[in-house]
Parts: C-alpha cells; structure tokens; sequence
C-alpha cells in the first residue's frame, strides 16, 4: 500500500461540504477517502479520454488528403469486378437448384 504523504487543501462552500459528507456517509467511507476515491476515479477518465484523442487525431493537411480523397470516385478493378461476377452468377446457380 501506497504511503499518503501529500495534502490537497481545499476551499468549498458549505453545501458543497454537506453534500460530499453527505455522500462519504452513503458510501460508507471516510470524507477524505470519498474525495480521494472520486477524484483519482475522474482524473484517469480525463486522462484516459485526451490520450484517446491524441491517438485518434490527424495532422489537419492528412485529414483534409484524407477527405477528398473519400470524395472522389475511386478506380474500379476489373479483379473486383470479375470477383463480382463470379460471386453473383454462383448465387443465382444455387437460387436455380
């Protein structure tokens, strides 16, 4: 178990007070644990939440490539097409039997 060695010193109004009380009472837990349980539960959220961003983020010039390029019409392939082909005239062989 980790050793709590530093204070986090906090300034709240007085509902605020009750109401985190209010809840430590609900969860059986001390205040301090409340807010400490609460707190670190959040600042992973928020952490975990910007390095999602920052893994699923494009530069802006690779978005906008990206972009147009889903704008545009791409090429056929006639493998694909002939694939196709192949694939379509087998389903209409097994409709037929």
């Amino acid at each position: 178990m980790r050793t709590a060695d530093q204070e986090i010193k906090l300034r709240v109004p007085e509902d605020v007070k009750q109401l985190l009380k209010d809840a430590a009472v609900i969860e059986d837990v001390t205040l301090s644990q409340f807010m400490l349980e609460t707190a670190t539960a959040r600042a992973k959220q928020v952490v975990a939440e910007v390095e999602i961003a920052r893994m699923t983020l494009l530069p802006p010039r690779f978005f906008d490539e990206l972009q147009a390029s889903l704008d545009e019409p791409g090429e056929v392939s006639p493998a694909l097409v002939n694939a196709f082909r192949r694939l379509s005239e087998r389903d209409l062989d097994l409709v037929e039997d």
